[in-house]
């Protein structure tokens, strides 16, 4: 197998760096006074010169005082920062040698250490060689950061980083040499002064290119800021002093960092630095950085600057940035957009890398569109929502309930009389947030009336706010779909908290249902199956309690159905758990027939649905099943689910236009206008259009081609015709790329491959159109990989070349795909198909062997690992035999784990390599 691996040091640092990773151990001592924060304010001063400024060139090691704050386990001590333990400083004569470096002259010196200007003696370089000061007297947490900062240095070799040459030790002082810069630090050549708004842009944009090559090869910087980038004569800028640099794979460990410590310079720290949260530091800890050094440039002060560190740390905690056009009228909105975005105080509102920072700063260059996107009124009202957490908890209850259709209920606040003192605060809050709610929050404490009504209005205000952001598609736009993703993930415990309040079993439940499906979508949607799952499987505990609350009610019923459908889906991806999905979907089945055939309401009258509505949950959980029998391989039993869920769309389509569906209403339903009956209809037309799609390839792979043609003609004239009415909607064009691929493979199947390939490669440059504009979207990526990989497969036997290449791009697609969501089953099972084919056997060998070997088995994967090895034996010369005979194992394992279609066996193209072995005759389909 291909082995990931890092350059070796040369020759002449390896030794070195081992006695240094042998000394590495913790962040700092972590030191207690009186039950109080030892505060250690390490003021490496001066930088005193021997009677002298400092010459350009130094290498700066803490000329700001603030250069860094070290809180051990609280930090909201009141101690004064400037109060630090006593450093112990000695007197060091200046050397005349240091190993073999000549020392000429001192470029600084602080509290800790002292750099100086040397020149090796054989190799004839100057050098700026790095010492500790106290030798033997050193603290523990001294000489970790001396030999962290010499580990983290030797592991990066780019030229914007200032290299390191050696380690040593001279009588019992380490030192270690690095590159000599002739130029000065960004701090001196600003000094309180602006940049031209082009330069700081290059700057910034070369320093995140840096930093995310740092960040790729797992080093964390925890100290940018202009005090450690030095520019050389020619302008070329060079990151230096990773004195608190980390290996990201040790950022959360608690083995060498402690929780609530927080170090670095405050002015340039992020929020989740300045806060202690050591484990959710990340590369957007530097990038923030980078953010706080470009706001710098452009305002002539960092974004946050008190009289001491501790007010500016908190200042970085809770406050939001002045927008930098406040200080200078003059700055392009563009280049604020960039750097406000680069300084939000959520890790995960920022930009995805330092990569992404520096590429919509090249384009801000080059006077392309940014990326990036003014904060608006969505972002205001979130973290008005974040000042307002109570008053949040209610209006995200009603913006749930928008974005869920499946979840029913109508919020209305339940509040005991005894929390009056606590709603009377929330008052006071809503008066400073809606002038349209002043009256009824007023009233709010007169009496429960009140507050009902009081809970109506501001159902009514949230609804009224979040109309336009329901305007927009979340399945298109990423952004809104963040937004959306991160109110959920913040709001959810607020919503926790509130419905603690409530009585048990009522509205809050079904609040926080709703909160939660979402949520578990958005884990799904991210690549986080793990998450979702477990999410689902927490809500499924939920919804069946409900279930008994509410008697059974329709509205509570359906719920528990979404839930279970979303669950049943998780588990056949993430875990390939054919048995559980089918129990799953089983139990939603019999839930959905009783609704079906007992409709049931409330205790309180509400909750009963109209009987076609209950049929069209019916018939999407039939839908479901046939979809988890035809990828096991059972295209026959999949063909009568099939069959089943579209009879029941077309009874209901029937009914709604005959108006006999509606007559069937109950007493509290509310009838469906014009407009809502036609969008009705075509949405269920729409989804048995699908289903047709999916019965026509059931029907092909059980041998009954001829009555699947004329289906595969009626779905690709119904879709056809969608897409040209809704041209620019990226989900029906991208259901449209899927029906001309599998339109494409039952011609293939039929022999008409000329023609097949003409819809593969439509497929396959529509995909392609649509990832130019979205690069982002999960559900793309998956659908054009596969479209890529399929264009390949058919293609390569009549143009070898373009084939390869359709090929790499599905390659690359499946690969990031699959390191994003290592657990989940489906994408390494597609990156394994995509590695048989046109990337690294080894791979494609080794992920088959994992699940062969694995205790849970299903015969999907059974014949996708044969697939793979089929091709694999292709490439692979001496070994092919072996290689077959493990994908023979596989088919027969499939067979007898209930693979039935025999037609997809004999027509399937990578299995062909199989087809012509002698023992493919003794295959048998039971």
């Amino acid at each position: 197998m291909r082995r990931n691996g890092m350059a070796p040091a040369p020759e002449d640092k390896r030794d070195k760096l081992a006695q240094v990773d042998e000394l590495s151990s913790e962040d700092g001592n972590q030191d207690t006074l009186d039950g109080q924060a030892a505060v250690r304010s390490d003021t490496r001063n001066s930088g005193e010169l021997v009677g002298k400024e400092q010459p350009t060139g130094a290498l700066d090691i803490g000329s700001d005082t603030s250069k860094e704050v070290d809180f051990s386990l609280d930090i909201a001590a009141t101690r004064d920062l400037t109060d630090g333990p006593s450093q112990y400083t000695p007197v060091v004569k200046t050397p005349q040698w240091v190993g073999e470096y000549e020392i000429k002259q001192v470029l600084g010196r602080g509290g800790m250490g002292i750099v100086y200007r040397a020149k090796h003696r054989k190799l004839d370089r100057d050098v700026a060689l790095k010492m500790i000061l106290a030798g033997a007297h050193a603290s523990a947490d001294q000489l970790q950061r001396f030999v962290l900062e010499a580990r983290a240095v030797a592991h990066l070799q780019h030229p914007n980083i200032v290299q390191i040459f050696e380690v040593g030790e001279q009588e019992g002082l380490p030192y270690f040499s690095l590159e000599y810069v002739d130029g000065q630090s960004l701090d001196k050549l600003i000094r309180g002064k602006t940049l031209p708004h082009i330069d700081a842009a290059k700057i910034i944009e070369s320093l995140a290119r840096v930093m995310h090559y740092a960040h790729e090869h797992g080093v964390l910087h925890r100290d940018l800021k202009p005090a450690n980038v030095l520019l050389t004569k020619s302008g070329i800028p060079k990151v230096t002093d990773f004195g608190l640099a980390k290996r990201l794979q040790d950022v959360g460990d608690s083995a060498s960092t402690r929780t609530g410590t927080i170090m670095g310079t405050p002015s340039y720290m992020s929020p989740e630095q300045a806060s202690g949260n050591v484990r959710e530091l990340g590369p957007a800890t530097d990038q923030y950085s980078l953010g706080a050094m470009l706001y710098e440039f452009l305002t002539g002060r960092p974004p946050f600057l008190a009289a001491n560190p501790f007010e500016t740390i908190l200042q970085v905690i809770r406050d939001e940035p002045i927008a930098p056009r406040q200080f200078q009228a003059k700055i392009p909105i563009d280049l604020e957009t960039i750097c406000l975005k680069a300084l939000q105080k959520e890790a995960t509102k920022r930009y995805p890398s330092c990569n992404a920072l520096a590429d919509d700063l090249g384009r801000y260059i080059r006077g392309e569109p940014i990326q990036a996107r003014p904060i608006g009124l969505i972002e205001r009202g979130m973290r008005w929502c974040q000042r307002n957490p109570l008053v949040a908890s209610l209006a995200f209850a009603a913006a749930a309930s928008l974005v869920v259709v499946a979840i029913v209920s109508t919020s209305s606040a339940v509040v005991l009389s005894n929390k009056n003192s606590e709603l009377a605060l929330t008052n006071q809050k809503l008066n400073t947030a809606n002038s349209d709610l002043q009256n009824t929050n007023n009233a709010l404490a007169e009496s429960n009336t009140e507050n009902t009504r009081r809970s109506q209005r501001l159902e009514q205000y949230v609804q009224d706010v979040f109309r336009e952001v329901n305007k927009l598609n979340i399945a298109e736009d990423p952004r809104v779909r963040k937004f959306k993703d991160d109110t959920l993930q913040k709001t959810l415990p607020l919503i926790e908290e509130y419905t603690k309040e409530l009585p048990e079993g009522g509205q809050g439940d079904a609040t926080k249902m709703s909160a939660l499906l979402e949520l578990s979508r958005s884990y799904k949607d991210q690549n986080m199956g793990p998450q979702a799952e477990q999410t689902l499987e927490s809500l499924v505990r939920l919804a069946r309690k409900r279930v008994e609350v509410q008697q059974g009610s329709d509205a509570s019923r359906s719920n528990l159905c979404v839930i279970l459908t979303d669950l049943s889906k998780i588990q056949l991806e993430l875990n390939r758990n054919v048995q559980a999905s089918q129990r799953t979907l089983e139990e939603a089945l019999a839930i959905t027939k009783a609704m079906v055939e007992s409709p049931r309401a409330a205790p309180n009258g509400q909750g009963q649905f109209p009987k076609y509505r209950s049929q069209l949950m019916l018939a999407e959980i039939e839908h479901n099943l046939a979809v988890t029998r035809f990828r096991q391989g059972n295209s026959k039993a999949a063909v009568a689910y099939y069959q089943a869920s579209i009879a029941i769309r077309t009874q209901v389509i029937d009914g709604l236009r005959s108006g006999a569906a509606l007559t069937d209403s109950t007493p509290n339903s509310k009838p469906l206008t014009d407009e809502e009956l036609r969008r009705t209809i075509d949405t269920i037309q729409l989804q048995r259009s699908i289903g047709t799609l999916a019965l026509a390839s059931a029907l092909n792979r059980s041998g009954q081609a001829e009555t699947a043609a004329p289906l595969f003609q009626e779905v690709i004239a119904e879709i056809e015709q969608r897409v040209q009415q809704e041209s620019n909607n990226a989900i029906n064009l991208r259901r449209w790329a899927g029906t001309l691929g599998t339109w494409g493979e039952f011609l293939a199947w039929q022999g008409r491959k000329d023609e097949a390939l003409k819809q593969f490669l439509r497929a396959a440059k529509l995909c392609e159109q649509m990832l130019e504009k979205n690069q982002d979207s999960t559900e793309l990526n998956r659908a054009a990989a596969t479209a890529f990989h399929r264009l390949a497969q058919w293609q390569f036997e009549f143009d070898k070349e373009q084939a390869i290449a359709w090929g790499t791009k599905a390659l690359a697609l499946r690969s990031s795909a699959a390191e994003k969501d290592p657990k989940n089953d489906r994408h390494q099972s597609e990156w394994m198909q995509s590695c048989a084919r046109f990337g690294d056997t080894s791979i494609a060998e080794a992920i088959a062997a994992k699940y062969l070997n694995a205790n849970a088995r299903d015969p999907e994967m059974m014949i996708e690992i044969a697939q793979a090895l089929a091709q694999c034996s292709v490439r692979s010369g001496t070994v092919a035999e072996s290689i077959l005979d493990t994908a023979f194992k596989a088919l027969r394992v499939a067979i007898d784990l209930g693979f039935q279609d025999a037609v997809y066996l004999e027509r399937d193209i990578d299995l062909a390599p199989l087809r012509k072995d002698p023992r493919w005759d003794q295959i048998t389909v039971r």
